[in-house]
């Protein structure tokens, strides 16, 4: 009987082992980034989601994120427009804020239009670079596929990737799953927005940009 239980006790720790190792193999660890300077400016640039459609501008989540953080944060939202148009807006605002950190939330627009996925991809490539010549870090914040599975497209990962930029891969997508935070199929309510600021808030401070 003993010798039975040793036995059968074998599949058990492989089966562990083997669970440990794939869930740590899959969890990817947040590139890091430079703490933030107390007079630091952040600029959330991006479209509806940014702007805070669903509810007002105060309640709006760089507004949330804003008192959360204690620094100051630019709302750069404007609902409606889509990777192909953000190119010389994105250009002012970097010229005019010289902003140490953007948060580029982008390509709902697109998606809900069905542009080539390329394309946004494209696109998104170009900001980057565009802000990192600025001498900006950067959060992409990934905008999920106007479904009601709400998955994320591939091509924000592999921007991260190629990058090396953090990535808040999840909130909207999970936010956008639960009626009591959305205002409309792709708009989050007052409190879906604090959410979203709740979770920026905490990759800023995960990737030690700020304490």
């Amino acid at each position: 009987m003993t010798k039975l239980s040793k036995n059968t006790d074998h599949p058990i720790k492989i089966f562990f082992f083997i669970t440990f190792f794939l869930f740590s193999s899959c969890s990817k660890e947040q590139p890091k980034l430079q703490p933030l300077a107390p007079d630091a400016v952040i600029l959330a640039f991006g479209d509806s989601l940014t702007y805070g459609t669903g509810t007002t501008l105060a309640n709006s989540y760089p507004a949330d994120l804003e008192i959360l953080i204690k620094h100051r944060v630019i709302n750069a939202g404007v609902a409606g427009e889509e990777t192909s148009q953000s190119m010389p807006r994105l250009v002012m605002e970097l010229e005019k804020n010289h902003p140490q950190l953007v948060l580029l939330c982008l390509g709902g627009n697109d998606l809900i239009r069905k542009r080539p996925e390329e394309s946004i991809k494209t696109n998104l490539s170009e900001m980057i670079k565009k802000i990192k010549i600025a001498g900006a870090q950067i959060v992409l914040i990934a905008v999920p596929y106007p479904r009601l599975s709400f998955a994320i497209p591939d091509f924000y990962q592999e921007l991260a990737d190629e990058y090396n930029i953090p990535l808040e891969k999840n909130s909207l997508a999970s936010l956008l799953q639960q009626p009591k935070y959305k205002s409309d199929m792709m708009h989050l309510n007052q409190l879906g927005y604090s959410e979203l600021a709740k979770n920026i808030a905490k990759i800023l401070q995960e990737t030690e940009a700020i304490k």
